[in-house]
């Protein structure tokens, strides 16, 4: 088993990049206030806004690496987007895949025949990462009550940064080749989308605005503005970095983010104007920073470090656990099953951290290992087809497993009038919703 430390060489090894590690505290941070927000909206209302926070730090670290390649001294203007994409494949794909067929598996045995076509549909979006696209094309408001059926409703944000990985390498690369300003260029393209982004709002289409790549594409530029400024500015970045400067930079930063936190309501007014707040606080942070007093004690801690390291197979797994507990019980559950339920992402995500990722996304064969993983996503999404063209032939299947599920525990009586490919159910108690007990 790879120690964390060991992970974190492996992971910076090669890249000309000092690892710093109160980005993974940040990311804790961001992490840590989704997972509360779904698990106890109540406790954090602005939790929600974890996720902005985790666009500037992608927008951030991806760039830099962006920036390398096409500034490397030995092969100037060169990046390779094929390594590129196949890093990426091997940090998302490992969870990714276990969240997909954990949720398919568990899915067959507990959900109805319409939840787990709803379900099939939805890791299909998310095994192309098209989420976004089609939840929003649902017309499911991300605050809506419906959403808690949505067990990968989560997976839009994956959706978001993947749209912007596919353009934003060959968009710097035009930069590069063209001789256009770097700096300025960023600064019009972040000003666009937010603008984009602010008009929808202001229209009244604010579910637009939240689910769209082109209305969330300035949140990742963003960091990839502050990326630049840290690398090719260093007469700035050593002024911010002093450490009065420093030091109130991060405070000014990490006040902003827990007021979004305590203050920003669950609104489709959101992201507009509102998202600022977030995405400037994490700006702030990151630019103040290793050595800015809450960046190295606070953030860089070994639990913000924990937890920042496991935060992207958290996020993966919170909210199917969340989700899968609110459809079975019917209605929000009781607060203590909603904290077995995060207890239990976290072990998942320990789980996943230690013995999933790391054979896959480290090690020799990147090529052979970030193919497999694509196939192996591929066809989790060909078989998803498949099911939702049987749809008919499942639904039955799907049916007589649970009656026979009802039987055997004597708890329910259920008269069927099949006719060609319907079926209806008559008498069904509405206690059939707390099916876990019938496991």
């Amino acid at each position: 088993m790879l120690k964390a430390t060991q992970i974190i060489t492996t992971c910076f090894q090669g890249s000309n990049s000092k690892y710093r590690s109160d980005i993974d505290g940040l990311r804790a941070l961001a992490c840590l206030a989704v997972v509360f927000y779904h698990a106890f909206p109540e406790s954090i209302k602005g939790g929600f806004t974890g996720v902005d926070i985790f666009f500037v730090i992608s927008g951030f670290l991806i760039s830099s690496i962006l920036y390398r390649n096409l500034y490397n001294t030995d092969n100037p203007g060169h990046v390779n987007i094929v390594d590129f994409y196949i890093r990426r494949v091997r940090r998302i794909f490992p969870a990714l895949i276990a969240v997909l067929v954990f949720l398919l598996a568990v899915g067959w045995v507990v959900l109805l025949p319409d939840e787990y076509q709803r379900l099939g549909k939805h890791v299909l979006g998310g095994s192309t990462y098209i989420s976004n696209f089609m939840l929003y094309f649902e017309s499911g408001d991300y605050f809506n009550v419906e959403s808690n059926l949505k067990p990968l409703l989560h997976l839009w944000s994956l959706g978001v940064e993947e749209q912007f990985y596919l353009i934003f390498p060959i968009f710097l690369w035009v930069l590069y080749k063209l001789r256009i300003n770097f700096l300025v260029s960023l600064v019009v393209f972040t000003v666009i989308s937010f603008a984009v982004n602010y008009y929808f709002v202001k229209i009244g289409n604010g579910t637009y605005s939240f689910y769209m790549p082109w209305t969330r594409f300035w949140e990742l530029s963003f960091g990839s503005v502050l990326a630049y400024i840290t690398m090719f500015k260093s007469n700035l970045t050593s002024k911010l970095q002093s450490k009065k400067i420093a030091n109130i930079l991060s405070i000014l930063g990490v006040v902003l983010i827990i007021i979004g936190y305590i203050s920003i309501p669950s609104s489709p007014k959101f992201p507009g104007s509102r998202a600022l707040t977030p995405v400037l606080g994490a700006l702030l942070v990151i630019a103040a920073g290793h050595e800015a007093f809450i960046n190295k004690r606070i953030l860089s801690s070994k639990l913000f470090i924990f937890f920042g390291l496991i935060s992207y197979p958290l996020y993966l797994w919170h909210w199917p656990l969340l989700s899968l507990a609110y459809i079975c019980n019917g209605q929000i559950p009781d607060a203590y099953i909603r904290a077995i339920c995060v207890v239990l992402a976290i072990v998942l995500s320990i789980f996943t951290f230690y013995f999933i990722e790391p054979p896959l996304r480290y090690g020799k064969a990147p090529q052979v290992k970030a193919l497999s993983l694509f196939v192996v996503l591929l066809g989790l999404g060909v078989a998803i087809i498949y099911i939702l063209i049987m749809a008919t032939a499942l639904d039955i299947q799907k049916l007589h497993f649970w009656i026979k599920k009802i039987k055997k525990f004597g708890k329910l009586k259920v008269m069927i009038t099949k006719n060609v490919n319907q079926y209806s159910i008559f008498t069904v108690h509405f206690k059939i919703l707390k099916r876990m007990r019938l496991l």
